[in-house]
């Protein structure tokens, strides 16, 4: 088929460009995705957030598109059974190879963006992360914790680590800081 091919460069490049749109609507402000860059970690999340949307959209075109050929190829086979003429059951059996392959690229598409958009769902969990601050703790006897305040009570701070939850009671912080900027200091 002359056409498969070409077929399967449109879908991947309208998902790019509906991707690409919406990447400069989403993240028109950390489009330099240098590693030096702080914004770095942004625009990682922006394109996460472009795809865990635009990848299920896929899935469901390309689901369509493999029932859509699949059921030409079927027709397509029907008709090849009851041709009555040579060129009849070889035009039909082109026809039935041609959409029986379009159906399997579009089949391979939807379950593979499926997997991929299910993945990044699940295992983009943290990013209710981003929007808290991260502080340095010193505590009193030399431990260094690095981390986020999700709670703070009379006398303990609840601490969310790399590592986990940690409570610590005030009387043991000695310093606090934030980017290099001591914030408190016993």
């Amino acid at each position: 088929m002359k056409h498969k091919k070409s077929f399967f460069l449109k879908l991947v490049l309208i998902t790019l460009f509906y991707n690409s749109l919406f990447a400069q609507v989403d993240s028109s402000s950390t489009i330099n995705l240098y590693t030096g860059n702080p914004n770095f970690k942004e625009s990682k999340v922006e394109v996460l957030k472009i795809l865990k949307w635009s990848l299920p959209v896929l899935s469901i075109i390309s689901g369509g598109g493999y029932y859509y050929f699949n059921k030409k190829a079927d027709d397509n086979y029907s008709n090849y059974l009851n041709a009555n003429t040579r060129e009849q059951a070889v035009d039909y059996r082109t026809k039935t190879k041609d959409n029986d392959e379009l159906a399997s690229i579009c089949g391979v598409t939807a379950i593979g963006s499926a997997v991929i958009s299910t993945l990044i769902w699940l295992f983009n969990s943290n990013e209710t992360d981003e929007n808290f601050e991260e502080y340095k703790f010193i505590l009193v006897y030399g431990r260094e914790l690095n981390g986020y305040i999700i709670r703070e009570d009379f006398d303990t701070y609840q601490i969310k680590t790399k590592d986990g939850i940690i409570v610590v009671k005030r009387s043991d912080i000695y310093r606090i800081e934030k980017n290099g900027l001591v914030l408190y200091k016993k």
